[in-house]
């Protein structure tokens, strides 16, 4: 078990936690019926079971519930008897690697993080560590091609517009893009770009923000960057689009 003092410090960047842990919250003496609340209304599938002034007395699953079920546990019974009072917890100060580590190591999900009076600080959960988290780079996405090779299917429609699998292409960009981090874009436009500008706006739907390089004739990848006004201070990815890939 891994405790809050004594612990060498990662250097590696502290890991987020999950915001609603709160809710996860439970008394020493909730029932084991009010644990179930808990463990459905939180969907965090782990209930923390903490004193009057926070300090972390154990943990319950769904598992520790159905054991006590099995053993002739009632549901207006307390859950004292069935919490799991050592449980791996983490202090506030443990970087991601070794967080993943632990968690990985020890095939657990959640992973209490407790200070140095064991009072309970956070919650990590494992599908949110890896999570990528976003980045504040910008995207340019080249959309401003003709698509003569595409004709006569881009005669009215732009060729990242065209449709793919139900939706644009440039839209499978955009939401890949997001998935791993990326919230602002820049879409280089020039032929039928209102068509573009039409059904992105400014990216609200996609919960990322949008901006427009409109050309008035063709720049090239290099012309249209020349065109971002301000320029950007960190590095930036540029994309085509019409190039369906992976971000990592």
């Amino acid at each position: 078990m891994t405790g809050g003092t004594g612990e060498p410090r990662s250097e590696t960047t502290t890991p987020r936690m999950v915001e609603p842990w709160r809710d996860a919250l439970l008394a020493a003496d909730a029932t084991v019926q009010g644990a179930i609340r808990n463990l459905e209304q939180t969907s965090l599938q782990i209930a923390l079971v903490a004193s009057s002034d926070g300090v972390l007395l154990g943990t319950l699953t769904d598992g520790d519930i159905r054991r006590g079920l099995l053993s002739g546990l009632d549901l207006t019974d307390s859950v004292e008897g069935i919490i799991n009072r050592e449980p791996f917890v983490a202090p506030p100060h443990m970087g991601r690697e070794m967080v993943l580590q632990l968690m990985q190591a020890n095939n657990i999900h959640q992973l209490p993080v407790v200070d140095e009076g064991r009072r309970l600080v956070g919650l990590h959960l494992w599908n949110e560590l890896l999570r990528p988290g976003q980045r504040p780079n910008l995207m340019v996405i080249m959309a401003g091609g003709q698509g003569v090779r595409l004709r006569p299917h881009t005669e009215h429609c732009p060729k990242s517009l065209l449709p793919v699998d139900g939706k644009p292409i440039l839209e499978h960009i955009i939401e890949r893009a997001r998935g791993e981090g990326f919230q602002r874009f820049t879409l280089a436009i020039h032929y039928l770009g209102h068509m573009i500008e039409d059904h992105f706006a400014e990216g609200s739907r996609w919960q990322v923000k949008i901006d427009y390089l409109r050309e008035e004739s063709p720049l090239g990848t290099v012309g249209a960057i020349g065109l971002l006004n301000p320029r950007p201070d960190a590095p930036f990815l540029v994309s085509n689009g019409d190039l369906m890939t992976d971000i990592r």
